[in-house]
């Protein structure tokens, strides 16, 4: 019943008589009470399905209950049992216990060490305000972020796979940081840092180096869009990545480059060498994505002006960019019903897989960019 006052006054009584008959007992039960607390709130949350039908929600609602019932028994252990390094010991062990075994870590999908780091990853990527609670009245977001990020070490502590929570980690890192969707530098800095303190420098230092190479591509991207050495119509960044550092591969599936964006590449790969001589670019096309300018024939009203605009990955840009008339290998580009490619053309001329073109000619399709027909797989 939280009856801190009555607590108190029994762990004082019970102090008087020793550790053996007195605080032991007391500490078991104190234990195994919070553990059964913890498991039943895992329980409760796992039985909400429509909150936690997504693994965003999931992770939120699983660490939340977690810190729930640590936060109020870690409260009780410093105002009833006067922080007793005894009843720290049975609080470490019952929250390692309910953390890792419970309704929700049933399976390696919903590994405790996964969904701690799925929640990581919403609190640092922007579009996440959901995530990311209110703190005290008059702190700052910051404030309040990283108070949500100490929670996470908290939980972090406990975790038996921490080497799944850094792997993890470290793959949402490099997505945020490649995609620019951390929420700010500073949380960034901030978990890297609390990270440090519990993990040491071995697994942070390769996170650290992954911020060099963000700053490093920026200043290299300013460099080559000085006048006089990028002659391009578009905008074109990029970022040069160490092999050792990151968690990307180069692609098995190949892919022949539009002409308007080979350009660009033999620019800036001539640009690099020049500066880097004797160092090999690997350009990794599935990370890759672009905002392109679509107009459709048949378009009416402002739209039929103003166009769309579209932000696709770069294999759907190879695609879009063959039924453009000065490029593509297709039929009617002056036609009122707008050009014509067949599945066998568009592999053809892109190079890709025929499993690859068929997955992004069926985004295609569901968002109505495309029409298909039988007779022109």
């Amino acid at each position: 019943a939280e009856e801190r006052e009555d607590l108190k006054r029994l762990y004082q009584l019970m102090k008087r008589l020793g550790e053996g008959s007195g605080l032991d007992p007391l500490r078991e039960i104190f234990g195994n009470y919070v553990r059964e607390s913890g498991l039943e709130a895992v329980k409760k949350v796992s039985g909400d399905k429509e909150a936690t039908e997504n693994m965003a929600n999931k992770s939120r609602m699983f660490v939340n209950a977690l810190l729930s019932v640590h936060d109020l028994y870690a409260g009780i252990l410093r105002e009833a049992f006067e922080s007793d390094p005894g009843f720290n010991k049975a609080l470490d062990h019952a929250c390692k216990e309910y953390m890792n075994n419970n309704a929700i870590c049933v399976s390696p999908e919903t590994n405790a060490a996964r969904l701690l780091a799925n929640y990581c990853d919403a609190l640092l990527k922007k579009g996440n305000a959901n995530t990311r609670v209110a703190g005290a009245a008059g702190a700052s977001s910051e404030d309040n972020l990283e108070q949500q990020l100490s929670q996470v070490i908290c939980v972090f502590r406990y975790l038996k796979d921490q080497d799944i929570f850094q792997e993890a980690y470290w793959r949402f890192l490099a997505r945020r940081l490649v995609n620019e969707q951390s929420v700010s530098s500073h949380g960034e800095e901030t978990m890297i840092s609390k990270l440090k303190e519990v993990s040491g420098v071995d697994f942070t230092s390769r996170l650290t180096r992954m911020f060099t190479d963000i700053t490093m591509s920026r200043e290299m991207a300013e460099q080559f869009k000085e006048p006089g050495k990028a002659e391009l119509a578009y905008d074109f960044d990029m970022k040069v990545l160490n092999t050792g550092s990151w968690p990307f591969k180069v692609p098995d599936t190949k892919l022949k480059l539009p002409s308007e964006l080979d350009r660009a590449v033999d620019q800036y790969t001539e640009f690099y060498q020049g500066k880097h001589n004797g160092r090999r670019l690997n350009w990794l096309w599935q990370y890759s994505k672009a905002e392109i300018k679509m107009f459709f024939p048949k378009a009416t009203g402002p739209a039929a002006k103003a166009g769309y605009l579209f932000q696709v990955s770069t294999y759907q840009l190879a695609i879009l960019l063959l039924f453009n008339a000065d490029s593509g290998p297709g039929t009617g580009y002056d036609s009122e019903d707008g050009p014509t490619l067949t599945f066998e053309q568009i592999v053809t001329a892109t190079e890709l897989s025929k499993e690859a073109v068929a997955g992004e000619l069926e985004v295609f399709c569901k968002a109505r960019v495309f029409n298909s027909s039988a007779d022109n797989k």
